[in-house]
């Protein structure tokens, strides 16, 4: 069998070679990589001062032929575009500048993700900056030069000359991200089509490097091991891609679970899970005993337990149409049946996939935070970040696509919200941060105006809730004028202090609402004295602190099922979050 099965021959070497069949001559400034991140860590692309940092101290990335850069950014908020040349790099000049990777991507995900391939032009400098905003300007920008010597691949007898240098690296590339302190899932490199064949390239050919390939610690982990946590992978990104390909994604599962070794259970899980993305409910269930058989019940003291409370929260979230089997190997109370499912996991194998996997790069998700805090909770003293009850915004029935205006009192968790001004945008909301109806709240009310002048309507919202002016930038309500142009070219005709009862704040997973059919508005609050920290890039940061709670929403439960209330109305997670960073 070759290392390409189920994969274009072209993708990889279809044969393994000796790592030491050729001697990669590195340059002076070890072009060394397959691919490097642009901030040297985990791809981020960003105009916030701690990446832009990172740019600026290595303001030249160098790339061997063949290689590839890689980014990763927030959809909607930045792009990748090359610069004509240095003169027009250095002066934020995008004149005969052409953008190699737009601000949408796939608007299912959160992020963005450009390979940026570095070519086979010996020593070819290019400029790549972002062109929204003033983003350039604020140093996020990046040289990168080719190698002139330093290949990937033999252009003679296509031999790779430099591999992908561990597994870990490739957790980095997908985005490796624990939710609840426990759960895994990787949320990029697989948003296109061609993302994801090529994320699949480099997994792949990790398989001629095992054990060494997962292994960089020295901990002694099997050749099974390793080939169990790369089938697995290559089943993760299969399932997940645009076009899912359930048939190659259960291959690879089979795969890893014959394998046996330390990735069995999470094999197991995933298969499972996958048949729950298929609907595929009776193999779930079949598969979802399988897995208790071999890998527990998911209790605490399970050594493979994590496997388990994933695929069962799975099904929690798939709701009412399949329930986690309650009997036989997943009951609760042990049977004394035996096991007839196979297995060859070693009992003390330590678990690789789906946690505990060695990973230098920052987590995106803050460990440890509670999902509940007692109903009767203290109250948070400080500014509320909510809008009155008589806000509307438009929402869409799934059903039959009709549209109509809702009350946001009246905005339940899974309501498809309008995110902007464009109709055929429509974002599902998977928490209300704030939800409360007895409340008193004193709101700032604005009499805005449309261009034409024909409509005036009211906008009733907290002083430090965030909206978008004209030009872009997310400001804090208390900093709007009279007289100032919002979002769709609204203008603000006067501004009056009211006091409501209740308050209400919908998060949807775009991070934005159209409200009262007029203007752009963020989900978030500004979070510091605006005296000390300039506001602009708040919305970003907020939308990036709760990217691993869109996670949690979106691949592992039902959030219906689990949002709680302090006596503020504050949703209890988001409560926790609120008490850490004192807002």
């Amino acid at each position: 069998m070759t290392r390409c099965t189920g994969i274009k021959n072209s993708v990889c070497d279809p044969t393994p070679s000796p790592a030491s069949s050729s001697v990669v001559q590195l340059d002076p400034n070890n072009a060394s990589q397959r691919f490097m991140f642009v901030n040297l860590a985990d791809g981020l692309w960003s105009h916030l001062p701690e990446e832009t940092l990172l740019y600026e101290s290595n303001p030249i990335l160098y790339c061997p032929m063949g290689g590839s850069i890689i980014f990763h950014y927030l959809n909607y908020f930045h792009d990748v575009v090359a610069m004509a040349d240095a003169d027009h790099y250095e002066t934020c000049n995008f004149t005969n500048s052409i953008t190699v990777s737009t601000r949408i991507q796939n608007p299912e995900f959160d992020y963005a993700t450009y390979y940026h391939p570095c070519g086979t032009v010996p020593g070819k400098v290019e400029y790549l900056s972002c062109s929204i905003g003033n983003h350039c300007q604020e140093g996020q920008k990046i040289m990168i030069q080719t190698s002139s010597t330093t290949h990937v691949q033999d252009d003679a007898t296509g031999e790779w000359l430099i591999h992908v240098a561990s597994l870990e690296r490739v957790m980095r590339l997908l985005g490796r991200t624990v939710v609840n302190n426990e759960f895994l899932v990787f949320t990029r490199g697989y948003q296109t089509e061609a993302l994801a064949n090529q994320t699949l390239q480099w997994i792949w050919c990790g398989l001629d490097h095992c054990p060494s390939f997962l292994d960089t610690t020295g901990n002694n982990v099997t050749v099974e091991d390793c080939e169990g946590a790369i089938y697995t992978l290559m089943g993760y990104v299969s399932r997940k891609r645009p076009i899912p390909r359930y048939d190659e994604s259960e291959h690879y599962y089979r795969l890893a679970i014959d394998g046996g070794g330390a990735n069995e259970c999470a094999a197991r899980s995933y298969l499972t899970k996958m048949y729950l993305d298929k609907q595929d409910f009776d193999n779930a269930t079949l598969s979802a005993n399988e897995l208790c058989q071999v890998c527990g019940k998911g209790e605490d003291n399970d050594l493979f337990g994590t496997s388990v409370r994933q695929t069962k929260a799975a099904f929690e979230e798939a709701g009412a149409v399949v329930s986690w089997p309650e009997t036989g190997p997943c009951a609760t109370v042990p049977t004394t049946a035996p096991s007839d499912v196979p297995s060859k996991i070693p009992s003390n194998a330590p678990s690789i996939i789906p946690s505990n996997i060695p990973s230098n790069a920052p987590s995106d998700v803050p460990s440890g935070l509670p999902l509940d805090v007692p109903s009767n909770a203290p109250s948070i003293t400080g500014p509320q970040f909510c809008f009155s009850g008589s806000t509307q915004v438009r929402v869409r029935n799934p059903t039959n696509n009709s549209i109509s205006n809702k009350f946001i009192r009246d905005v339940q968790i899974g309501d498809l919200i309008q995110s902007n001004q464009h109709d055929d945008r429509f974002s599902p909301v998977y928490s209300l941060g704030h939800y409360h109806h007895e409340m008193l709240v004193d709101y700032l009310q604005f009499q805005i105006t449309t261009n034409n002048n024909n409509t005036t309507v009211a906008l009733e919202m907290s002083p430090n809730h965030m909206l978008l002016a004209l030009g872009g930038s997310m400001i804090p309500a208390s900093h709007v004028r009279v007289g100032q142009f919002l979002s769709s070219s609204t203008m603000v005709q006067n501004i009056t202090t009211v006091q409501r009862r209740g308050a209400y704040a919908p998060l949807t997973y775009d991070g934005t609402l159209w409200v009262q059919s007029q203007t752009v508005a963020s989900c978030y609050p500004s979070l510091f004295h605006l005296d000390q920290y300039h506001p602009k890039n708040l919305h970003a940061w907020s939308h990036a602190a709760l990217s691993w709670r869109r996670g949690y929403c979106r691949y592992l439960v039902d959030c219906r099922r689990i949002e709680r209330y302090t006596n503020d109305g504050i949703a209890t997670w988001a409560y926790s979050m609120m008490t850490m960073v004192h807002w």
